[in-house]
């Protein structure tokens, strides 16, 4: 128990943290909690920040417990979400919006998202993962509906809970199928443990009809929180009604977490290298992909909404994080652990430029949510030159041009799938990152080219563009020297 406890501290600290914090909120006065209770949040999210970076650097190995397990790729992916929900929370610290009547809950609610995402993160075993991952869900479904003046929060927040629903319903029949496979076979103990995957992966390459139904249902919940096609419908909807540090804070937090997922049940049920022409495994997770990234980008390119456009840049992103998967899936040795730490970096950087476009968006958004269009970004050069060149960072970065991070990112991730074999794939995802440049480029050059439709400055205060400079420093950093942070990366995964 003393083992156990020390490994999931940071999460105890997490949850003690916000449990503290909601009985403290209970009873201040609305107009003088919030600031100090995101403070306090940003502290102990710092504290259990030090607490995973302290154990890796004194070299974390493998925790091998009976629903739970930690290792250097739960820690690092941690920190990650740690990462995340500190800037969202300063971002809705230093600029209020569509918070202005938050009282600090909303800082409550992303470190109860961050506890659900971690428990996903370090489950061993199916049922944990899925409380895990209701307890995202609740969060977030509460966190997007924070702007109930607004018809498209609430329709965003009622399209993630419907399908959020429905999809948690049908894979917890796919668990129950597994459950009574494994009865079948007569294993009575951990039926439903990610170590015991092995056998439902042997059965599936056997053309187990059952077994491949269970894993469609499993995986399907998977694939609805990164948005992949045909599982994305509700992601414009989500992204465009919540306010904008909670669509960055959703966008890159719960993608982080559902890789890791991904990672953690692969490498269980498929830990030898599938044969990709054959395994139906790895053919209908490839079409989806395809599918995904060739729909996503052609939609975004009618988009005029800023929100949407990035939200359609999300679902093309998770397709190129599938790429990564399907690379894995496919590799064996050395590569497969290069891989891992190709996503891994690619879901950081991800990360950052998303909460860097997210947060600049903020700084545009009025009650209502009205001015999102991309046009109302016209001439912000002249408006805030800083907050022009940082918006002008993240897109490079989501287009994958250099100098930004994001081009080494998703080279790293096409090299992984050229190495592994999957030439068709990879030539398309190629192709339809070439085609969107168009509306990455078309956004840059609203933002320096056309006339400012008002005279209004969106200044911002210290803290956010103390923020705001941090996000663009390392995403530029990342872009110069992506050695750095791959091979800290490597340090830690591969030792």
């Amino acid at each position: 128990m003393t083992e156990l406890l020390s490994n999931i501290a940071s999460l105890i600290v997490i949850f003690v943290s916000a449990i503290l914090l909601l009985v403290f909120l209970s009873f201040k006065k609305r107009e003088s909690s919030g600031s100090f209770i995101n403070i306090l949040s940003v502290i102990s999210l710092l504290a259990a920040a030090f607490w995973e970076a302290n154990e890796l650097a004194s070299g974390r190995g493998e925790y091998l417990g009976h629903m739970v397990t930690v290792n250097p790729l739960t820690s690092l992916s941690a920190i990650i979400l740690y990462i995340t929900a500190i800037v969202s929370i300063l971002i809705t610290d230093s600029f209020k919006g569509f918070m202005t009547e938050d009282r600090g809950d909303a800082s409550l609610l992303i470190l109860f998202s961050v506890c659900g995402m971690q428990i996903m993160v370090i489950s061993s075993e199916l049922i944990l993962m899925l409380i895990g991952l209701e307890i995202t869900s609740m969060s977030l479904f509460v966190l997007s509906s924070k702007n109930n003046r607004s018809r498209l929060s609430i329709e965003g927040t009622l399209k993630y809970l419907i399908f959020s629903s429905v999809f948690f319903a049908v894979t917890l029949l796919g668990v129950a199928l597994i459950y009574g496979f494994m009865l079948s076979i007569g294993v009575n103990s951990d039926m439903l443990s990610f170590h015991n995957l092995g056998f439902i992966g042997k059965s599936i390459n056997a053309g187990n009809t059952v077994l491949i139904t269970a894993y469609i249902f499993v995986i399907a919940v998977i694939l609805l929180k990164l948005g992949i096609v045909p599982f994305h419908m509700w992601v414009p909807d989500f992204y465009e009604g919540s306010p904008s540090c909670v669509s960055g804070f959703a966008s890159t937090s719960v993608k982080v977490a559902s890789v890791v997922v991904l990672l953690n049940i692969f490498s269980k049920m498929f830990f030898a290298p599938l044969v990709s022409d054959y395994h139906i495994a790895y053919r209908l997770l490839e079409i989806l992909t395809i599918i995904t990234i060739v729909i996503s980008t052609l939609i975004a390119l009618h988009q005029t909404n800023a929100k949407r456009l990035i939200a359609y840049s999300s679902i093309a992103n998770a397709a190129v994080i599938m790429l990564g998967i399907l690379s894995y899936l496919v590799a064996s040795g050395e590569l497969r652990e290069t891989i891992k730490v190709n996503i891994l970096f690619f879901v950081f950087i991800y990360s950052l430029m998303n909460l860097l476009a997210f947060g600049i968006f903020s700084r545009l958004e009025k009650a209502g949510g009205e001015n999102q269009l991309i046009g109302s970004f016209n001439g912000l050069y002249y408006k805030n030159p800083f907050l022009a060149v940082a918006l002008t960072v993240s897109l490079f970065s989501l287009a994958g041009l250099p100098p930004a991070g994001g081009f080494f990112a998703k080279l790293f991730i096409f090299k992984s799938a050229i190495d592994s074999g999957l030439i068709l794939i990879s030539v398309i995802a190629i192709l339809m990152t070439i085609v969107s440049l168009y509306y990455y480029l078309n956004f840059v050059l609203v933002l320096f080219l056309k006339k400012p439709n008002n005279e209004e400055r969106y200044e911002g205060n210290v803290l956010f563009n103390i923020v705001i400079g941090i996000l663009v420093l390392v995403i530029i950093f990342a872009g110069i020297l992506p050695d750095r942070i791959v091979g800290l990366l490597t340090h830690f995964l591969i030792r």
